[in-house]
C-alpha cells in the first residue's frame, strides 16, 4: 500500500542528531562496554510488530558501534520472569495492556529501566516504567480536535475499552453531544484492528454513510485493503506517517529486510522507538545503569521513527510527541495533517 504526504523534515532531525536535554560539561561521558536489552514477549499480532521495532533498531545500533558508537547491544527476548532471574534491568514491554501489567508487576521490584511502546499509563503505577509514545487521553483530543474543526455536534462512539473511554470524556470536554451512530454527524470507532475495521464494515452495510473518524486501531494495512471500499474517506489516528525519505520510511525497509515484508502499521516504529530513547537516555546518563537512565529521562529530548519525543522535567511522565492524521483515499493512505500533543 503506497502512503502520500509532505516531504520528511530530515534536516530538522538531522540538527538534533546529539539528542538529550542539552547537559552539561560536567556530564559523564559513557564508557564502552555492553548492555543486555530485554524485550518481553507478547501474544498479539501487534507485540510481535513492536519486537520486530526493537531488533530493527538493535541492529541499526550495532552496524555504528552501539549506545553512542560505544556500547553493545545485546537483545534477550523472553518472559519477564525470566529476564528478571537472569539479571536483565533494561527492558522493554510488549503492547497489549494485561501483557504489560504482568510485566511491569513483575519487574517492579528490581529497580530496573522499563520502556512501554504502547501507552497505557502504567507510569502513574510503576515508578520505572517510561512510557514512548502518545497516551490515550491525547490521542483522543486530537481526534475530537479534529471533529470539532469538522463543525461536528453529535457523535456515536464505538468501543467500551480505555481508549473509547479517553474518546467520550475528551467529546464531553469539548462540548459535543452523544448521538446512535444514525442521527451523529460522525461516528468515532475506538476499536482494535481487525474488529474497527470490520466494524466501519457493519456500518456501511446497513446503510449508514455517517462519516468515520477512528483512532489507532485502525492502523492496519492488511485490513484496510480487506475492507476497502467500506473505509474509502475513514479519517483515523497514527503514531506516524512514513514520508518519504523518513526515519519511518527507511524503518519499514529495515523492518522488511528482517521479516521479508513491510510492517502492517505504524506501532512497529514504537518498539524501534524504545531503543532510540534508551540511546539518547545513556548518551544523556553517561551511564546504562538503571537508576541513572532513569534520572536522565527528566526533560529529555530524543528522536526516533515518529519524530520527537519530549519528556516533562517534572510530574508525569507521558511524552509529548507528533501525532498523524490519516485519510484513507480508495485504498492509499493521506496525510491530512500533523499535531504536537
Amino acid at each position: 500500500m503506497r502512503r502520500r504526504g509532505i516531504p520528511a523534515l530530515a534536516a530538522v532531525l538531522t540538527a538534533f542528531a546529539l539528542g538529550g536535554c542539552g547537559g552539561g560539561s560536567d556530564k559523564p561521558e559513557l564508557q564502552p562496554g555492553s548492555l543486555r536489552l530485554g524485550a518481553v514477549l507478547g501474544t498479539t499480532a501487534w507485540d510481535r510488530e513492536v519486537l520486530t521495532g526493537v531488533r530493527a533498531a538493535v541492529k541499526s545500533l550495532d552496524r555504528s558501534g552501539g549506545l553512542d558508537g560505544k556500547v553493545r547491544v545485546n537483545l534477550v527476548v523472553g518472559e519477564a520472569r525470566q529476564l528478571a532471574a537472569d539479571g536483565v534491568r533494561v527492558v522493554v514491554l510488549p503492547c497489549d495492556a494485561a501483557d504489560q501489567a504482568a510485566a511491569a508487576a513483575t519487574l517492579r521490584r528490581h529497580q530496573g529501566f522499563v520502556l512501554e511502546p504502547c501507552n497505557t499509563g502504567l507510569w502513574q503505577r510503576f515508578h520505572a516504567v517510561w512510557p514512548v509514545s502518545v497516551s490515550q487521553t491525547a490521542e483522543a483530543r486530537v481526534l475530537i480536535g479534529y471533529a470539532h474543526d469538522q463543525h461536528y455536534q453529535r457523535i456515536a462512539v464505538i468501543g467500551d475499552g480505555r481508549m473509547a473511554r479517553a474518546v467520550r470524556a475528551a467529546a464531553r470536554q469539548a462540548g459535543l453531544r452523544f448521538a446512535a451512530p444514525r442521527r451523529a454527524d460522525a461516528v468515532v470507532v475506538a476499536l482494535a484492528s481487525p474488529y474497527a475495521q470490520a466494524a466501519v464494515a457493519r456500518l456501511r452495510a446497513s446503510g449508514i454513510d455517517t462519516p468515520v473518524l477512528a483512532t489507532h486501531g485502525m492502523d492496519d494495512v492488511g485490513q484496510i485493503a480487506r475492507h476497502r471500499s467500506a473505509l474509502d474517506g475513514v479519517v483515523f489516528t497514527a503514531f506516524g506517517f512514513a514520508d518519504p525519505g523518513s526515519e519511518l520510511d527507511e524503518l519499514d525497509e529495515r523492518y522488511r529486510a528482517l521479516t521479508g515484508h513491510h510492517p502492517s502499521s505504524t506501532v512497529a516504529a514504537l518498539g524501534y522507538d524504545a531503543v532510540r530513547v534508551l540511546d539518547y537516555a545513556a548518551v544523556d546518563a553517561g551511564s546504562t545503569r538503571p537508576q541513572s537512565l532513569r534520572a536522565s529521562m527528566h526533560g529529555l529530548d530524543a528522536y526516533g521513527a515518529t519524530g520527537k519525543i519530549s519528556y516533562p522535567q517534572q510530574g508525569a511522565r507521558s511524552p509529548a510527541v507528533s501525532v498523524a492524521l490519516i485519510r484513507i483515499n480508495h485504498g492509499q493512505l493521506d496525510l491530512v495533517d500533523r499535531f504536537d500533543t
